[in-house]
Formats: C-alpha cells, sequence, structure tokens
C-alpha cells in the first residue's frame, strides 16, 4: 500500500480487507472520503461484499483516490510501477493498468482518508492533471471501448465534467480549462454525469 504521511486509514481497514485477499486478485480497496479533517464513523457491523472494478471503468475515473488500495506487490513489480512521465496522473494509470492484468475488487464501506489542504499539488498541477486526464482517457477508450466515436464522446463527456468542477473551485482560466469547457456543448452533453456513468458500468464490463 502506499500511504501518504498526512492521509490515514480507519482502524478496521485491516480486518474489512484482509479476508478478500487471494491468488490472481490485483488488489482491493475500500471507499476513501477526502477532507480537512478526519471525520468520526462509526464501525461496519458486517465485512460487506466486494465489487469487480473492470478496467472499462477507468475511462469514468480511478476506482479510488489514495490511500487504501492494497495491491500485489509481484504484479506491480512486473508492471513496471509508477510511470514518472505521467506525472500527476502516475496513479490513475498504474491503477488502470493492474486493472488490464488482474482483477480489481472495492468494498462499499469507507476504510481510508484523504487529507485536502492549502497549497496541495493539485493546486498548482491541475491544469496539467486536467490535460493528461483526458489523454488517458482517449488511451482506455481506444483500448476498452469497441465503437470508436462512443469511446472519444465518453472521455469528453467526462472530461468535461471534471472541468466543470474545477472551474468552480479555481478562479484560473488556463487553456486547458477554456479547451476541456467546450466538451460540456457536445451533442448530449446536457446528460447527467449519472446516468452516463450507469450506463458504462451496465454496456462496458
Amino acid at each position: 500500500m502506499i500511504l501518504h504521511e498526512d492521509d490515514t486509514l480507519y482502524p478496521w481497514y485491516v480486518a474489512q480487507v484482509l479476508p478478500l485477499l487471494r491468488d490472481g486478485l490485483a488488489a482491493v480497496c475500500t471507499k476513501t472520503i477526502a477532507g480537512a479533517t478526519m471525520p468520526h464513523l462509526p464501525p461496519p457491523t458486517s465485512r460487506s461484499k466486494a465489487c469487480p472494478y473492470p478496467a472499462s471503468w477507468f475511462l469514468k475515473s480511478s476506482m479510488t483516490p489514495f490511500p487504501g488500495v492494497l495491491f500485489a506487490r509481484e504484479l506491480a513489480l512486473r508492471l513496471g510501477g509508477f510511470d514518472a512521465r505521467m506525472g500527476p496522473l502516475a496513479d490513475y494509470d498504474f491503477w488502470y493498468r493492474m486493472a488490464r492484468a488482474a482483477r480489481i475488487e472495492v468494498m462499499p464501506v469507507v476504510g481510508a482518508f484523504y487529507r485536502i489542504a492549502e497549497g496541495q499539488w493539485t493546486e498548482r498541477a491541475w491544469p496539467e492533471m486536467l490535460r493528461m486526464t483526458h489523454l488517458l482517457r482517449l488511451r482506455i477508450a481506444r483500448e476498452q471501448i469497441a465503437s470508436r466515436d462512443s469511446g472519444r464522446w465518453l472521455a469528453r463527456f467526462f472530461t468535461g465534467r471534471n472541468a466543470r468542477a474545477y472551474a468552480k473551485r479555481f478562479r484560473e482560466r488556463p487553456a486547458a480549462l477554456r479547451r476541456a469547457l467546450r466538451f460540456t456543448e457536445i451533442s448530449l452533453g446536457w446528460l447527467p454525469s449519472g446516468w452516463v456513468w450507469q450506463a458504462l458500468k451496465m454496456f462496458a464490463k
């Protein structure tokens, strides 16, 4: 696991994920919540059933932000670990490559906390992250979606939604953001993101 110094796990994390570990599994993770301070949560009363997160779903996003991903070390080494050329998307690219190699499972229980603070890398690198995320989505679409047009539309749709979120969070309007915001004007770009996400999960296994 990669656990950043300002992030943490809830006390029940290990008890939730250890029973799932087995040969042939690339990674298992819980849900992660983010914020400035770690909220108090009651421990789960039972162990929830894990669900697969196939490679095609990465067209929308990674299965979870840092931390909370327990992955197979030997597989990670075989895949070459994080690719430094991916910069701020090194984790996204790495989890996608793992999902292509073997099964990733996600437990529907919160087990990890990701701390958000002023001055984080995201605040400085988000325009480049937005640009590179779209390029990664286009790659995933080529590899996972049979229809080229559908894959490109999905990549543009989800990048457009990212752009809206960044536009609300930051006052800057760099070229990368202006270009990505145009994706919100594509045909059927008005559809609720939840509808498109559900359709992706149903048809892109």
